[in-house]
């Protein structure tokens, strides 16, 4: 795994980074956090207290993570999307840049809006 030095972690014994996983600058990581394998976490993101994210997945610059989020393996967020504290996006997603999830995703669709919509089957 690499992380970048600025990178701002609360405890480390709280927190789990997958093998393979790229964390950025400008990155805040609170605690209770599980990020899986081969995750990349692009420049001034931030993952709030107790989020899950599956491995394989992909955030592009300034995704704002809230705390309790749960997401899939495979998802794809484009740059600026955020999620509200408590919902969970399934497995095989994009996220539009600039999309707010603020309701639970299923999996294999590709969102986008304010609020994110599903706007087509992600196969």
């Amino acid at each position: 795994m690499l992380i970048h030095p600025s990178v701002i972690m609360g405890n480390k014994d709280y927190l789990m980074i997958g093998e393979g996983s790229i964390i950025c600058a400008g990155k805040i990581i609170t605690t209770n956090i599980s990020i899986g394998r081969h995750v990349m976490l692009n420049l001034s993101c931030t993952v709030g207290h107790e989020t899950e994210i599956g491995d394989f997945s992909s955030f592009m610059p300034t995704c704002n993570i809230s705390g309790q989020a749960k997401i899939g393996e495979e998802n794809f967020w484009g740059t600026g999307a955020k999620i509200i504290n408590k919902k969970v996006v399934g497995n095989n997603v994009v996220v539009g840049a600039g999309s707010l999830v603020i309701d639970d995703i299923p999996d294999n669709v590709i969102i986008a809006g304010v609020p994110a919509k599903a706007i087509n089957r992600n196969i």
